[in-house]
């Protein structure tokens, strides 16, 4: 599984590559999209262990943070006739800030992109969070993984900003394409 996991990967990023695609937010949600798509359909004998989370009750990612890139598809901030896709949110945070898992679960995947960065996959039963923006992970595949545990800390995106892109996915059957979710509706408010 994981050789063919990784080969997915390489080949799509091969594949983006090749023509030029430059929404890096967009490379990463295919990437993402595939990782997830192959991981339901493995068997896992960890349902017993772990639950499925509840919308507005997952822990924040990082201790402090802004959401400074919302989810979902809306104009570039600089360019407005560009049109983003963001399959998460973007939180920024202090440099060198832990990230940690928002809820119990497993981490089934975890991988660099092009630039350096480190995405984990955390599957939670059916649903899965992604943490796209790490360095110095501190969990490797298939780790048991409890709640507000620390995965990794932030790392600077390209404009030199520690920004975590966190995303929440509901897997469907198995020979569908998981959900991307809004995580501001899982994540717990803040008050």
């Amino acid at each position: 599984m994981l050789f063919r996991e990784n080969f997915s990967v390489t080949k799509i990023f091969l594949y983006l590559q090749k023509y030029k695609t430059r929404n890096m937010k967009t490379i990463f949600g295919i990437v993402i999209l595939t990782s997830l798509s192959l991981f339901v359909t493995a068997k896992h004998n960890s349902k017993d262990a772990i639950k499925n989370p509840v919308a507005g009750e997952l822990s924040w990612p990082v201790e402090k943070g802004i959401v400074s890139g919302k989810f979902g598809i809306h104009p570039h901030t600089i360019v407005e006739t560009v049109m983003c896709d963001n399959p998460g949110i973007d939180i920024l945070t202090d440099k060198n800030s832990p990230v940690r898992a928002a809820c119990k679960g497993i981490v089934s995947s975890i991988f660099n992109t092009d630039d350096s960065n480190t995405v984990v996959i955390i599957k939670h039963r059916h649903y899965f969070t992604v943490y796209n923006g790490l360095k110095n992970v501190l969990i490797k595949k298939d780790d048991k993984i409890e709640s507000l545990e620390n995965i990794g800390f932030v790392q600077n995106n390209t404009e030199g900003k520690p920004v975590l892109n966190f995303q929440v996915w509901k897997a469907k059957r198995k020979k569908s394409s998981p959900k991307k979710l809004n995580p501001e509706n899982w994540l717990a408010r803040l008050d």
